[in-house]
């Protein structure tokens, strides 16, 4: 079949931009290099050429035909003259998938010079079943043929045969072509059945794929290919094929779905794919263009592109308007939970006593535009969690997001859920930010500042108050011991010294956690002060008796090494010994003033 002809004739065009001198000089320029190169299609040129030929053309059109080099123009401007790829079919012997022709590097029958390579593809039946051809149906609206409405005709589908072309081409040759495929024609009647042509496009070398006869059901598919041009040589620049079709949904399922980082989908593509020495190749998308299919599908999921407004248009759904109680817009929060979380939360407060924890991180929630025109400061996501030791399960009950992060907001949060007719935790843990603290004090406790909450825990431990009394906290605040520990292991001294004492030393921190008498407490802060508080240790070189922090070193690291119990005796006498706090607190600023007269 022949197509429609153009309405401008070739030679038209080509005596327009040979013949007219000044079209000519302007059409085609030497870079720095001395390199002739084709204008940009947006230079005024091809209006001018457009305009000489009777607007019979659009100018693209124009800068396509020369650009393509198409009737031979880039030879008559004076372009040095490259292969011509044939466009013959060759009929190779078929080859298994794992194996090449023996005359890999044979020059073709016209004598190219070029190096060519013949090789098979072998696509299994469930490839086959996604590349197969596909019969598309258009209307048809000739009017010298009244009587036909529709045409048909095959193609390839759109999208899915290129990537797998590209993956069984780098399983067979490991090079960094970047094949850019321009057609496959479907010839249900003909003698092929699918020609596929193709090349790199950065050392232009050309490739042929043809499928000679239509595979029965179910059957492996053979395709011949050919494989010309310089692909021997180094590519000086690296190029990726395009994300599409069975690429683009595998990348996508990773990313998206199983919430793979981009970096580690190439990792785990590279293994795949990737032999020892092998380079880069050009089917593994690179990281930038992942991130941009992430970002883009996230765009496409939001019901609005403003935050705010797609948060809105959430709370008035069916799905979200009993998750998502609380919006605020400056600053910004959100407060959301579900009712099956409250649920489970009253099911575990009827086998155990309730202990919530409560943390917040800020690295987890990426800044954004509040309406399109101011960016939002750090927002944390703030969590309660509960342990089920029954079940040996956690759980989630509450959460917010915050802008604000002081005690306020967090412990309007904190009400908003105790109003949902939840029971109040016994116990509440959380780590040493006094927002957190007086929070909790302020929703869960009947005190409204955490000074009241610690001054009744304090009369607790020194008798002042029975244990049945009204005063007694209705939920008992816990500091975490792991943040606890954290932020001592953090203190600057801690760093500069040995890693034998900074182990004693924290160590004995975590024997005063655990402990649960006052008494021995303040053995143990005295000895641990003097400790720290001297710089030197050992015995008496007059008297060669041990000297008081040697005599409380000892006492450290035994009572570090084995546990407090067995030393209990000792820590009393030192208590004894100090006769009171004053006395105890006076030993200790006379140590510390000691250890500071050089200063």
């Amino acid at each position: 079949m022949v197509g429609r002809k153009g309405a401008v004739p070739p030679l038209d065009i080509i005596d327009a931009v040979l013949l007219v001198l000044t079209f000519k000089e302007r059409v085609v320029l030497k870079n720095e290099k001395n390199e002739m190169y084709i204008v940009a299609a947006t230079n005024q040129v091809w209006t001018d050429i457009r305009l000489y030929i009777g607007d019979r053309m659009s100018s693209n059109a124009i800068h396509t035909f020369v650009q393509k080099g198409r009737h031979g123009i880039m030879e008559k401007l004076g372009f040095p003259l490259k292969f011509k790829q044939s466009c013959e079919i060759i009929h190779t012997p078929i080859l298994p998938d794992d194996e090449e022709s023996p005359d890999d590097y044979s020059s073709n029958d016209e004598g190219d010079a070029l190096p060519c390579k013949k090789f098979v593809f072998t696509f299994s039946s469930e490839e086959w079943d996604q590349i197969q051809p596909q019969e598309k149906v258009f209307k048809l609206t000739d009017k010298s043929r009244p009587m036909q409405s529709t045409r048909s005709y095959y193609v390839l589908p759109k999208g899915t045969w290129t990537p797998i072309l590209a993956e069984h081409f780098w399983a067979h040759f490991q090079l960094p072509c970047c094949l850019s495929f321009r057609r496959g024609k479907v010839y249900p009647s003909g003698s092929v059945y699918i020609h596929v042509v193709g090349r790199c496009s950065v050392c232009d070398s050309r490739f042929n794929g043809t499928v000679f006869d239509k595979p029965p059901g179910g059957a492996k598919v053979l395709m011949h290919c050919t494989f010309r041009g310089n692909f021997q040589e180094a590519h000086k620049t690296t190029k990726k094929c395009r994300m599409i079709g069975p690429a683009m949904e595998k990348a996508f399922s990773s990313i998206c779905v199983d919430g793979l980082s981009s970096e580690t989908y190439r990792e785990r593509e590279a293994v795949r794919l990737i032999k020892t020495g092998a380079p880069d190749p050009s089917i593994i998308p690179s990281g930038n263009s992942l991130r941009i299919l992430k970002s883009r599908v996230t765009a496409g999921s939001r019901r609005h592109e403003d935050t705010l407004t797609s948060l809105a248009l959430m709370k008035q759904e069916d799905d979200f308007k009993n998750i998502i109680h609380d919006i605020g817009c400056d600053p910004f929060s959100l407060h959301y939970h579900c009712a099956d979380q409250i649920q489970i939360y009253r099911n575990y407060c009827k086998g155990s006593r309730p202990r919530l924890i409560i943390d917040a991180t800020g690295s987890v929630v990426k800044k954004f535009l509040k309406l399109s025109k101011q960016k939002t400061s750090s927002i944390f996501l703030y969590e309660g969690l509960v342990y089920d030791s029954q079940n040996k399960c956690s759980f989630t009950v509450t959460n917010m997001l915050s802008e604000r992060h002081n005690s306020l907001a967090i412990s309007n949060w904190l009400s908003s859920w105790v109003n949902c007719n939840v029971p109040r935790p016994k116990e509440a843990v959380c780590d040493q930010s006094m927002a957190l603290l007086s929070a909790i004090a302020k929703s869960f406790t009947q005190y409204t500042t955490l000074q009241d909450y610690i001054i009744i825990c304090a009369d607790l431990l020194t008798k002042r108050i029975e244990g049945n009394s009204h005063l007694v906290p209705h939920c008992f605040i816990r500091i975490d011991v792991a943040h606890f520990v954290k932020t001592c292991s953090n203190w600057i001294p801690l760093k500069t010294v040995p890693r034998r004492v900074k182990e004693v030393i924290l160590r004995s921190i975590g024997i005063l956690i655990k402990n649960q008498s006052l008494i021995e407490i303040k053995s143990m802060l005295l000895s641990l002060f003097v400790i720290i508080t001297n710089e030197t240790a050992g015995n008496n070189k007059r008297t060669h008796e041990q000297t008081p922090c040697e005599k409380h070193k000892e006492i450290i690291i035994k009572a570090t090494s084995t546990g407090f119990v067995d030393f209990e005796q000792q820590f009393e006498d030192i208590i004894y010994n100090a006769r009171s706090e004053d006395e105890a607190k006076m030993c200790i600023e006379e140590e510390y003033e000691r250890s500071n007269e050089g200063f």
